[in-house]
């Protein structure tokens, strides 16, 4: 299975390092760690999977059954979605979730040893992917059964949608942050930013080769990236900007000092070439070095 679209911040979502309010204010970035959409209690990785907010209770709605239907289509054990579903709405609702069936056949025993297992992983683990291996024997169990082909890769597609769908609400409540900042001026910063970057990109000779890097950056990154972000941004590439025209003033007008240029002799390196093992061009003096 292919990997998920939000590869960049992948990393971010796997390891709940969200930049939610709480946060924020730990590294002193805002005055308060409530949750700005419902105000009701502080803004955390958990709180995000849980906000009773109108708009992103519907996109939870939506994205548990967007779940459910993968798994069906991929002949997921009807047990496992029975489960999967009661942990989704225990979970959200901040009720314990209990281990308990009345039957006795061994896809039950299985399913309660598998429970107790996610739940001494952590559930809040689960929504980030991190799964116990006993779903994978129910499944299999349950293949064995019904005579049932086991694909190996049911695990992958299990893990990617609940990936999905814990990137799917940050996503859904940075959009709905972000619409209420609309006419103000971190809208107005986030919007020149954007522009300054574009600016660049059309133009690359106005950084260094080493300061590259910050023109690699795309719209979600300007319009969905925590403010205090954006700003360092913004602050950084302009001093790479000044950086760059006061040294093109110092190398002068020929264009071998600003290039970077592959040497035809290893043995005798030219103006403007970049040594192994250093950091700053090689420039050898105006008359060649003779």
């Amino acid at each position: 299975m292919t990997q998920p679209q939000f590869t960049s911040s992948l990393s971010k979502t796997l390891h709940a390092q969200w930049d939610t309010q709480s946060r924020k204010k730990r590294w002193k970035q805002s005055k308060s760690a409530l949750c700005p959409l419902c105000h009701s209690s502080h803004e955390t990785p958990r709180h995000i999977l849980r906000c009773p907010h109108a708009t992103l209770s519907l996109s939870r709605n939506d994205s548990i059954q967007t779940i459910m239907n993968q798994l069906r289509k991929i002949h997921t054990a009807p047990l496992i979605l029975r489960r999967i579903q009661y942990i989704f709405h225990r979970w959200i609702k901040c009720n314990k979730i209990r281990n308990f069936s009345s039957r006795s056949s061994h896809l039950h025993q299985l399913m309660r040893s598998t429970l107790k297992s996610q739940k001494a992983i952590g559930i809040f683990n689960f929504f980030r992917g991190v799964i116990s291996n006993k779903w994978i024997q129910v499944q299999k169990e349950y293949c064995k059964l019904n005579h049932l082909k086991f694909h190996s890769t049911w695990s992958t597609h299990l893990i990617s949608a609940l990936l999905r769908h814990t990137h799917l609400m940050w996503t859904s409540r940075c959009k709905i942050v972000h619409l209420s900042n609309v006419g103000t001026y971190e809208e107005t910063v986030r919007q020149l930013a954007f522009t300054f970057m574009q600016s660049l990109k059309s133009d690359p000779s106005q950084l260094s080769y080493r300061h590259r890097s910050l023109i690699r950056r795309n719209h979600k990154f300007f319009f969905s990236a925590a403010f205090p972000t954006v700003q360092m941004w913004m602050s950084r590439t302009r001093t790479a900007v000044a950086y760059a025209k006061k040294r093109q003033q110092q190398l002068g007008s020929d264009i071998r000092n600003w290039i970077l240029l592959r040497p035809r002799d290893p043995g005798r390196p030219l103006r403007g070439v970049r040594i192994p093992k250093r950091r700053r061009l090689y420039r050898l003096p105006p008359n060649g070095g003779l």
